[in-house]
């Protein structure tokens, strides 16, 4: 019997390819993410978080040099009222931040005047799988 007729093969891309252009630094879940871990209340399984009820990360800004203006956050969450995103130059001062642009699974976020001045972007997201984040431009 002859094979059955198969679609054409599609390249498969890593995490941020084809984001090239506007991507300044970035790090994955599992690979050099822990030092910019605060805190979480979240199941690890080696590249990904999930069960996520609430996870935090803070990112010194100069990692990527002055032109970032975004984080991109590769992540997946179900519409309602359990995704929830703040951000702030600390722990103690997050403010709720709508998602400024979607595109697939990537959330792109603006960075505040606030974090740029302090030098830091605080993070906390709930209630979605994260896989990792970028600052872009």
């Amino acid at each position: 019997m002859p094979s059955p007729p198969l679609p054409p093969s599609r390249l498969l891309l890593l995490p941020f390819e084809g984001y090239d252009h506007i991507v300044l630094w970035k790090v994955l879940v599992g690979e050099g993410d822990t030092p910019f871990l605060v805190d979480h209340d979240a199941a690890w399984c080696q590249s990904y978080w999930f069960y996520n009820k609430h996870l935090t990360y803070r990112f010194p800004l100069n990692l990527a040099g002055p032109t970032a203006r975004r984080l991109c956050v590769l992540e997946t969450h179900d519409e309602g009222p359990g995704f929830r995103c703040l951000v702030g130059p600390d722990f103690r001062s997050l403010s709720p931040l709508g998602i400024a642009e979607r595109d697939g699974s990537y959330s792109f976020l603006d960075i505040p005047g606030a974090c740029h001045a302090a030098g830091h972007l605080t993070v906390r997201l709930e209630g979605c799988v994260v896989s990792g984040f970028a600052l872009t431009t």
